[in-house]
């Protein structure tokens, strides 16, 4: 359809706006009820598929967590997902103890965090900037307090930059859940953390 090809032009462009822009998008291609379906279908994507970044890149980030000789405890098997703050690999980790355990590795993208602060600001000028026009659709949108909603999903953009709280929520989930063998949840290795 028309439509479907102009959502994909936008969904490419997008996937080159930087993290706090495809963030705000995986949260609007998840609501049919606001996009509709054929909106979400197409966005979807943005879930788990964004552009990965290079090999080059996750070994620097694993060589400045570990040392020169990381690779001699983790061996990385397989990419498994990029989102817009990281990627995820599949792996098998030498634990101090010499024992073996596969593992779920998460690297942040190159410069991630530089990128969303200058989305965010990007961002900001943009609802102030509507604030400011004198058209009605803008006038309308006021009650939605687009500054407070800006100010909210920068606070939530921040939290999911640090990985170590993605970490305190699986503990908290590991034991909220300790007695159902029916729910699991991936578990942090100690020797591995940073």
């Amino acid at each position: 359809t028309p439509l479907g090809w102009y959502l994909k032009l936008c969904l490419f462009s997008v996937e080159w706006s930087g993290a706090a822009v495809i963030k705000l998008m995986q949260w609007a291609g998840s609501r049919p009820d606001l996009f509709g379906n054929e909106f979400c279908s197409i966005f979807s994507r943005l879930q788990d598929h964004t552009t990965p970044h290079s090999m080059r890149h996750t070994n620097r980030v694993l060589r400045q967590a570990y040392g020169d000789d990381w690779d001699k405890r983790l061996r990385l098997e397989k990419l498994v997902g990029s989102g817009c703050i990281g990627q995820v690999y599949k792996g098998v980790a030498t634990k101090n103890d010499g024992t073996e355990q596969r593992v779920a590795v998460k690297v942040r993208h190159p410069n991630v965090t530089d990128a969303i602060d200058d989305d965010l600001d990007l961002l900001r000028i943009i609802v102030k900037m509507m604030g400011k026009m004198p058209y009605d659709f803008f006038q309308e949108l006021k009650w939605l307090n687009p500054e407070g909603a800006i100010e909210e999903f920068a606070q939530l953009l921040k939290l999911q930059l640090d990985f170590r709280t993605e970490g305190e929520h699986l503990d908290r989930f590991n034991k909220n859940f300790r007695n159902d063998p029916n729910v699991l949840f991936p578990r942090l290795i100690d020797d591995f953390e940073t």
